[in-house]
């Protein structure tokens, strides 16, 4: 898969061997592209709204990568639990959300 170049500088951020959160991901591009690379052999896929998680579902389905990738919608009531949850496992979680702000969040920088 190629990505767009906002989309590759955030892919490049990250190390390999990592377990990555997409914050935001919207197409489902950056777990596809990820998983694809051999840059990680998880990653979760999350969300604020049900369509652009369906539409990232679709593509990672035609991908075949439906089981290495983990839906979630996000929501007030789950977002801080989840982001604990992979923290304490050593997830790098990529927000994408900021406009230009593409930066990778390690646990050890929290």
């Amino acid at each position: 898969m190629e990505l767009s170049k906002r989309l590759q500088a955030v892919a490049n951020l990250v190390s390999v061997g990592l377990t990555v959160a997409d914050v935001g991901t919207d197409h489902g591009y950056i777990p596809i592209y990820l998983l694809e690379t051999g840059k990680c052999t998880k990653a979760f896929a999350l969300d604020v709204n049900r369509g652009p998680l369906l539409r990232a579902k679709e593509h990672i389905a035609q991908h075949g990568l439906f089981t290495a990738i983990y839906f979630q919608i996000l929501f007030d009531g789950n977002a801080a639990e989840l982001f604990h949850k992979c923290f304490r496992i050593g997830i790098t979680v990529l927000f994408k959300q900021c406009g230009n702000a593409h930066q990778p969040v390690h646990p050890g920088l929290l």
